[in-house]
């Protein structure tokens, strides 16, 4: 009798496992949902897509899609807290200056990188040359305040050097090579630039220091 009873139980206690697992198993899908998005560095607003997902099943494309590709954004670090919080860190891009290229703008970062088409007008503008980007990139970061008189430069190999004041174009003949030389010894005329530029369209400067400004017909 004992035996039997012991029997019945053991089905009953089994029965009863199976209707909680089943249970627990169909309700596992809402378990996880997520219902807070926690955003630092940027906007929580075009992420509230993710609520209600699973929080177990999303990657970080899902977050970058729902982020509608932001151009400014170069990457994110999400963590999962769970049951139902979702945080995200954004990676942003740092604006640095403008490229023309091809005739097109181009807002870069310090790598060099586009974030995305067209410049604002207060950015600095350059045009790239024969000398290799990062070092056009590390001269203006060196530079900056003192390149802030010119909208673009150029430097172009060996000896020419364009560019645009804010307020007027010119050409320079430089006769030394190296970029950092020739970009020194741009920023020294300056103060003639700013005073000439407007008259004379092509600046011819001699391995001696002497300063010649012509006009070209």
């Amino acid at each position: 009798m004992r035996v039997k009873y012991l029997q019945v139980l053991s089905v009953v206690l089994a029965g009863g496992f199976l209707v909680y697992s089943g249970i627990s198993l169909r309700g596992i899908e809402g378990a996880f949902r997520v219902e807070k998005v926690k955003v630092e560095g940027g906007d929580e607003g075009t992420l509230s897509v993710l609520l209600g997902r699973d929080l177990r099943k999303l990657t970080t494309a899902d977050v970058l899609r729902a982020m509608e590709r932001d151009p400014f954004i170069s990457g994110v670090e999400v963590k999962k807290i769970y049951p139902h919080t979702l945080l995200i860190k954004v990676i942003r891009k740092k604006p640095f200056a403008c490229m023309l290229s091809g005739g097109r703008e181009f807002l870069i970062d310090r790598k060099g990188r586009v974030i995305k088409p067209g410049c604002p007008e207060v950015a600095l503008r350059f045009i790239p040359s024969e000398l290799p980007l990062k070092f056009q990139l590390a001269f203006m970061e060196r530079h900056r305040g003192e390149l802030s008189p010119f909208e673009w430069v150029r430097i172009s190999s060996p000896f020419y050097v364009e560019g645009k004041l804010r307020s007027s174009s010119w050409r320079v003949l430089l006769p030394v090579k190296g970029f950092s030389r020739k970009l020194n010894l741009l920023l020294s005329l300056l103060p003639i630039l700013e005073k000439e530029a407007p008259n004379f369209s092509l600046l011819d400067f001699t391995c001696q220091g002497k300063l010649y400004l012509r006009r070209e017909k």
